[in-house]
């Protein structure tokens, strides 16, 4: 449920979480991380400021940490391990959630199976994100054009890499992807 939550506060969706995926847009073994997206990022989301914290890792990977606040609950804090995927001279980023166990002072951490998908655009210093629309994938999955299923408010892709890839790629990204915030880099 805090995971729904935060996700509606992020990604401005209508109570419901954004399309999962069981297979990435693109190999994870041939990932490189973009350095050009690394780092601290300062945006806004809603008339709330939010910050955009991207790290590289080895093999390819990179951490992603979003910083909010909930006018109600305070600092809300979505983490992801993922890798980015270029696709026609678009760039995306297949993420999956990270979750700490109970103990705080505890640093193992567990990252989900499912990814989701964000384009991202780097332009002018700043970086652009956008986060796939669940109601096209939902259309895409009953139409027969992408293997999936819905898990009560959720879309799961279970479409091979290719095809998803070539679907995302062939895909009207003004509606596929919609505008989540613009970052610009921390100084």
């Amino acid at each position: 449920m805090k995971r729904a939550i935060a996700a509606v506060i992020f990604l401005g969706l209508a109570s419901c979480e954004p399309p999962a995926s069981d297979n990435p847009l693109s190999d994870p073994a041939a990932a490189r991380v973009d350095s050009k997206l690394v780092g601290i990022w300062r945006g806004q989301k809603d008339g709330d400021v939010v910050y955009l914290h991207v790290t590289g890792k080895e093999k390819g990977l990179l951490d992603l940490t979003l910083l909010g606040n909930d006018t109600k609950k305070g600092s809300v804090v979505l983490t992801f391990e993922g890798f980015a995927t270029e696709l026609g001279g678009k760039k995306y980023l297949n993420l999956r959630p990270k979750t700490k166990g109970d103990d705080p002072w505890d640093d193992a951490w567990k990252v989900r199976p499912r990814y989701i998908f964000a384009q991202y655009e780097l332009k002018g210093g700043a970086v652009t994100l956008s986060i796939m629309d669940e109601d096209l994938v939902k259309a895409a999955v009953k139409d027969g054009k992408l293997a999936g299923k819905e898990e009560g408010d959720t879309v799961i892709l279970s479409e091979t890499t290719p095809k998803l890839a070539a679907w995302v790629q062939a895909a009207d990204h003004s509606k596929l992807f919609e505008p989540f915030a613009t970052f610009k880099p921390m100084k």
